[in-house]
């Protein structure tokens, strides 16, 4: 297995990627008042996190943001786990 050791600008550029994802996600218009509170908390925890190790970098720091992205990633995760190319009959 390969290990990769996140950097501060990895983890913004995988901001930016699952941002994307969590855009799309509200404008389909079927994400409830509850998962938008909730989107929104995770993503601005990311960004604050990734952003804190981008100018105070630590090991806790990159470790700390490491975790909110896999948090934010975990709340923007499709609830329908059908991919979108399968046909419902």
């Amino acid at each position: 297995m390969v290990k990769i050791t996140p950097t501060p600008r990895t983890l913004i550029y995988s901001y930016v990627i699952a941002s994307g994802m969590a855009r799309g996600q509200v404008m389909s218009g079927q994400v409830s008042r509850e998962r938008l509170v909730q989107i929104v908390n995770a993503d601005r925890a990311a960004l604050t996190a990734i952003l804190n190790a981008e100018y105070n970098p630590s090991g806790a720091g990159l470790k700390n943001a490491g975790q909110a992205m896999e948090n934010f990633l975990a709340v923007i995760e499709p609830t329908d786990p059908t991919p979108p190319s399968v046909v419902r009959r």
